[in-house]
């Protein structure tokens, strides 16, 4: 399914810190995981399988047109599937695994968007906001403008935002 996402994402010196900002402003709670995100060479945009710990299913999103800005809009395809083994081996044996990712993340939610606070492996804490939407007429203006309201309530500095996904992240710390 075709979807569009818009993603803010700053590096936290503290979760616990981030964790009082947030519930000061009236997020609501929706809870914790753990997810592995393996990243696959692709010559154009990003392919990345999901795991969600506890879940019979995994999603493969493949991130393709990148907008970057102060909030990131990618245009995302996302498949779920049960054949994890089966689709995993594929994905490794055909295109290679380019960075495994393992993250512990508390999930809050508020103004429709998602407040994500994540401890990533290798790579240390990280506050995120994440729009998922459609691409209706305006749709584009109004999810960045949710984002970036959130940001300013959050006092998240646009200058401290990082511009990648975890997988190129560590892929940059290996350069």
């Amino acid at each position: 399914m075709e979807r569009y996402i818009a993603i803010a994402r700053a590096r936290a010196d503290s979760l616990d810190e981030a964790r009082s900002m947030i519930e000061s402003i009236g997020a609501s709670y929706i809870g914790s995981i753990r997810l592995t995100e393996l990243y696959y060479k692709t010559s154009i945009g990003r392919l990345v399988v999901r795991e969600i710990e506890g879940e019979d299913t995994l999603k493969l999103i493949y991130y393709a047109k990148r907008m970057s800005g102060i909030v990131t809009i990618f245009r995302v395809y996302v498949v779920y599937t049960r054949e994890r083994g089966e689709l995993k081996k594929i994905l490794k044996d055909v295109l290679g695994t380019d960075a495994v990712v393992n993250i512990s993340r508390d999930i809050y939610y508020l103004n429709q968007v998602e407040i994500h606070l994540d401890n990533v492996s290798k790579l240390g804490a990280f506050i995120g906001l994440k729009r998922m939407f459609g691409f209706k007429r305006g749709e584009k203006r109004r999810n960045i403008r949710l984002i970036k309201d959130l940001l300013e309530k959050l006092n998240i500095n646009p200058d401290d935002l990082v511009d990648a996904l975890y997988g190129d992240l560590l892929e940059v710390g290996r350069g």
